[in-house]
């Protein structure tokens, strides 16, 4: 009798994967194609006994195909980040000037001598993470394709609009009705309540 192969205990367990997703590292669809998958693994056991493991596996390979990652169908393809401007706009072969949708880094040219250490460390963290690397643009709509605002992703599905925040290297702009808005206030909470960067007590106004 041939024994049915070992699922991947990674899908009973996703653990390492459930901490970056808690830590808002890893986009929401993917966290909830996950999420069936685990559940489609749990459910396998209930179908009838009869039903051979190839049928089982054959269900399991229909849901397993769903996308996983609804916001992705709206990314670009790889694009090169040929160098990155300041803390919130990086400068994109065939495309120029694009802004970090959502977030707004201290400026190198302010009058404020306080925020010019920010700036430059913002513009040095962005750079080491971006320059000269292919990323993925997701754009909020043909207005934000238009006008070069866009989301930035790296191959490995961080979101580093998100990362910014996180760091203290930005603070969310008061756009509101942003898709990614609970996403992009979530991050910046994380900073705010960790003192990092710009919220940092030797940083404060």
């Amino acid at each position: 009798m041939q024994q049915m192969p070992q699922r991947d205990p990674r899908l009973r367990c996703p653990r390492a994967f459930l901490e970056r997703f808690a830590q808002n590292e890893v986009d929401v669809p993917v966290a909830m194609h996950l999420h069936m998958r685990s559940v489609t693994c749990m459910t396998l056991p209930l179908l009838p006994p009869l039903c051979s493991w190839r049928f089982k596996a054959a269900v399991a390979l229909i849901l397993f195909s769903v996308p996983s990652d609804l916001h992705a169908q709206r990314r670009s393809p790889p694009v090169l980040v040929r160098r990155v401007i300041d803390g919130d706009s990086i400068d994109v072969a065939t495309m120029g000037r694009v802004n970090l949708r959502g977030i707004a880094a201290p400026r190198p040219g302010s009058r404020a001598e306080a925020a010019k250490p920010l700036a430059r460390e913002a513009q040095e963290r962005l750079s080491g993470l971006l320059a000269n690397r292919w990323v993925r643009l997701e754009f909020e709509d043909e207005t934000d394709r238009s006008g070069r605002s866009a989301y930035v992703f790296l191959d490995d599905g961080r979101f580093v609009n998100a990362w910014m925040l996180r760091e203290g290297l930005a603070r969310a702009s008061a756009q509101s009705g942003l898709r990614r808005s609970r996403e992009l206030l979530a991050a910046e909470s994380e900073a705010r309540s960790s003192r990092r960067g710009i919220w940092a007590e030797s940083h404060r106004p």
